[in-house]
């Protein structure tokens, strides 16, 4: 668990890239779309807006 609201961010942004990086080639139309895919990608999502609530909530106490 992040101590500090910029521990927070850095762990915020690092699950963001993880999920582009899953989600952009189906933006960029060079994969297709399979139920592994889907559950690896909405995985990811819920993992990046768990670490920005995270980093919200520490940002703000600050």
């Amino acid at each position: 668990m992040s101590k500090t609201p910029d521990e927070a961010l850095a762990r915020w942004r690092e699950a963001e890239e993880a999920y582009l990086a899953l989600a952009q080639p189906l933006f960029d139309g060079a994969a297709a779309l399979d139920k592994d895919a889907a559950i690896e990608i909405e995985q990811a999502r819920v993992k990046a807006d768990k670490r920005l609530d995270t980093y919200l909530r520490k940002a703000l106490k600050h």
